[in-house]
């Protein structure tokens, strides 16, 4: 599998798991993600690899699982950036953070969700980085939470979330994939 044909497919899976077609239990998609990024280990030869010469399969249990997480991590309204309701408080470590920072109800705005996808994609891609020969996927959560913002501002209508779906897809599997080959 190539680094492009992983951007290609990091595109069209994160846009199926926003719900953007084919209405499928999230289980079959995790697991479609879990076969992805197999075929990216055996393609990348992750696996020779490993920092503080720790086991290579500890290495992959670690990066796959925080890569999963990063996709799979309740996010509340965040994405919905000019959505300016209460949310729901899904991701009560994420509202704790922007408690701190914003006050007790002044993150319900554009720059309180566009901080809750820095927060809640930044740790576990920080996490999922750190074995890996390159540390470039640690700005995957800058990446998402950018993509989100600018396309929020480009777009006023709803679609702007779905177009964000497919774009920051496709570059986080990229820069996952570039992170394990080591570029």
């Amino acid at each position: 599998m190539s680094q492009w044909l992983f951007l290609c497919v990091g595109g069209f899976w994160r846009a199926w798991f926003g719900g953007s077609f084919w209405n499928i239990s999230r289980i079959w998609q995790i697991l479609v993600l879990f076969v992805v990024c197999y075929a990216a280990y055996v393609q990348t030869d992750f696996l020779s690899f490993c920092k503080w010469g720790m086991p290579e399969y500890c290495c992959a249990v670690w990066s796959w699982g925080w890569f999963m997480r990063f996709w799979n991590h309740s996010h509340g309204d965040y994405f919905v950036v000019l959505d300016t309701g209460k949310d729901e408080g899904r991701s009560k470590w994420v509202d704790a953070c922007l408690r701190v920072l914003y006050g007790k109800e002044g993150y319900y705005n554009f720059k309180g969700n566009v901080t809750g996808l820095l927060i809640g994609y930044t740790v576990p891609a920080i996490l999922s980085s750190i074995v890996m020969p390159s540390p470039l996927f640690c700005f995957a959560g800058a990446v998402v939470a950018l993509i989100y913002g600018v396309c929020g501002l480009l777009f006023a209508d709803k679609r702007y979330t779905k177009i964000a779906e497919c774009v920051s897809g496709a570059v986080c599997f990229y820069l996952y994939y570039l992170s394990l080959r080591g570029e």
